[in-house]
């Protein structure tokens, strides 16, 4: 299982995303390994502007396990933001709440993203 980020999810959708990243997202989810957590569902819904888009992600839904953002979640997000913060690095809430559910949970996080690269850089799960 992986977490897949609302950064890979965006080149797994678009037509013209990034078809290795495209690849990466598809082969997860007919394995039944993609997995995602609410922050990035709601910056997918966020994102979803037509009715097709919007059909899309219900279609998700009904196929793709949710990670729970627990208070345990919330707490390692908070440690992140303090520890980060202390060594001058900035990663935005969003991704701080997806990375605490990955790392709180043990699971990797699937991303096209150089703040998760950072992320699993420092906090390896």
């Amino acid at each position: 299982m992986k977490l897949v980020d609302t950064s890979s999810w965006v080149h797994a959708l678009r037509r013209k995303g990034d078809q290795a990243v495209r690849d990466r997202v598809v082969a997860r989810l007919d394995r039944g390994e993609a997995i995602w957590c609410e922050m990035v569902r709601l910056e997918l819904c966020w994102g979803a502007s037509s009715d097709w888009d919007k059909a899309l992600l219900e279609g998700l839904e009904s196929h793709i396990k949710t990670l729970p953002i627990t208070p345990g979640v919330w707490q390692r997000a908070v440690y992140l933001s303090q520890d980060l913060r202390r060594n001058g690095i900035t990663v935005p809430a969003p991704d701080l709440i997806i990375f605490g559910c990955g790392n709180f949970h043990n699971v990797k996080i699937e991303h096209s993203d150089q703040h998760f690269d950072i992320l699993q850089q420092l906090y390896p799960i």
